[in-house]
């Protein structure tokens, strides 16, 4: 799961849809077609891992600080944070620790979701990319051969017409 570290504390709130689930830590993405929020492993694959992180940080909303269950919360809901029925709130900005596979990263190194097995996005777990495109943070210290990092995020959220304003 990842972890929150510290950050500006700049944070948002979302309105999400029944029947998305997600838990504290995810990536999350703003659906435009449904005006909701959504876990990266929901987002549409489009042909490689590039090409889907592309479209997937145009949309990156954030790390989601709540675990929903389609229609209820478990932890992290309205009532923690102040917020309407329907509502969730998610950072974005901050220093996470999240998972990896083993690697060694320098500060600044772009990061991207990683590929689940088949054809989607892992929800709480980075890779390293190679373009600011396809990324969604950079890594904030140097670690030699772990398989946990510290990233800071970076939410785009661009008007940009792409396929992912499809809904992905």
């Amino acid at each position: 799961m990842a972890k929150y570290l510290h950050s500006n504390t700049k944070k948002r709130k979302y309105t999400i849809g029944s029947g998305s689930d997600f838990k504290i830590g995810d990536h999350v993405f703003y659906d435009k077609t449904t005006y909701t929020l959504k876990p990266a492993e929901d987002f549409t694959w489009n042909s490689t891992l590039a090409t889907t992180q592309s479209d997937f940080a145009l949309r990156f909303a954030g790390i989601v600080m709540a675990t929903y269950t389609g229609t209820t919360f478990s932890s992290g809901g309205p009532n923690e944070y102040g917020l309407q029925a329907g509502q969730v709130m998610v950072m974005e900005d901050g220093v996470f620790e999240e998972t990896c596979a083993s690697a060694s990263f320098k500060s600044g190194t772009l990061v991207g979701p990683a590929k689940q097995s088949g054809n989607a996005l892992e929800s709480q777990k980075v890779v390293q990319t190679s373009t600011e495109v396809t990324s969604i943070g950079r890594v904030y210290e140097d670690v030699s051969s772990s398989t946990v990092v510290k990233y800071s995020i970076h939410p785009q959220l661009a008007d940009i017409t792409t396929a992912a304003d499809a809904g992905s």
